[in-house]
């Protein structure tokens, strides 16, 4: 499958188990005022998760060096408006839960599918490998953000 296929069947999944957020299978550069709706989730606050992908590893199988295996790292990096009367911190680390948790469930094989909806041949579990907080959107908002990995093996290319 291609990678856009891949990151579709990733994003329906983060936003089954983030249903607040807005989902977005590519990083997105909003500077104006007026597309911070394209940001703010069905809770009215900054709310976004991005899919794309950090790397592209290519390795030669030992059985045959024609035969080679193609490796992606894709992060999903989410962001959430920081807001301390709230307990957004709460909210952010639910949310973050309940993201990996179904990224990990469809990454694996079962009966008659998965492994990411069968858009991949195999994915390792995925990895919150970042949380930390930043300025972000065109207001400069504080938010929550977290990164995720996942290495997924899409195809062998020949």
């Amino acid at each position: 499958m291609a990678l856009k296929d891949i990151k579709a069947q990733i994003q329906l999944v983060v936003a089954a188990a983030d249903p607040q957020a807005k989902v977005w299978p590519r990083l997105r550069n909003l500077n104006a005022e007026t597309q911070a709706d394209q940001l703010v989730g069905a809770d009215g606050t900054l709310h976004v998760w991005f899919i794309w992908r950090e790397s592209t590893v290519l390795t030669d199988q030992v059985i045959n060096q024609k035969f080679t295996e193609q490796a992606d790292t894709l992060v999903v990096e989410g962001f959430f408006g920081m807001n301390d009367a709230n307990d957004s911190d709460k909210t952010f680390e639910s949310n973050v839960d309940a993201v990996l948790k179904a990224i990990s469930d469809d990454r694996r094989p079962g009966p008659g599918g998965t492994k990411l909806n069968n858009t991949v041949q195999s994915a390792k579990a995925p990895v919150r490998r970042k949380t930390d907080l930043v300025m972000y959107g065109p207001s400069q908002v504080l938010c929550h953000h977290t990164e995720i990995a996942i290495e997924v093996v899409p195809r062998y290319l020949q």
